[in-house]
């Protein structure tokens, strides 16, 4: 009885029209990537309370060059950027335009917060923040 049951099912499934969507495969997430970004922004942030010019020593010869941190951090998120929407279909306007919304609305919810935080700590005004 269990064997029929198996056996109705898969002939059910067969019968089904050619054009059933399919799911798509799970995309793998960039763990190394988005680690190594933080790495390059860590050097970033230290390369500017690294006294200029750069002093003797490693450490500080290597904080003193923070633009090869802000390069690879560039290329990274480009990257990571494209690979995150390379799937998606751009053919009309409101897609296009989603796709800005959502990038600007990223990048200036972060901006708006942390200014909000300079003025609430006094460090600028809503002119000009120094």
């Amino acid at each position: 009885r269990t064997e029929t049951k198996i056996v109705a099912r898969s002939v059910r499934h067969s019968l089904l029209p050619p054009m059933v969507p399919v799911a798509k495969p799970k995309r793998r997430v960039l763990d190394h990537f988005s680690g190594l970004r933080m790495l390059l922004s860590l050097w970033i942030l230290l390369g500017h309370y690294c006294s200029f010019p750069p002093q003797e020593g490693i450490f500080t010869l290597l904080l003193g060059r923070g633009y090869v941190a802000v390069q690879g951090f560039i290329i990274l998120s480009g990257f990571i950027t494209q690979y995150a929407y390379r799937d998606a279909d751009y053919s009309s306007r409101p897609e296009v335009w989603r796709y800005y919304a959502r990038r600007f609305g990223s990048i200036l919810a972060g901006y708006y917060f942390f200014y909000a935080r300079a003025m609430a700590l006094g460090q600028c005004s809503l002119v000009l923040c120094a």
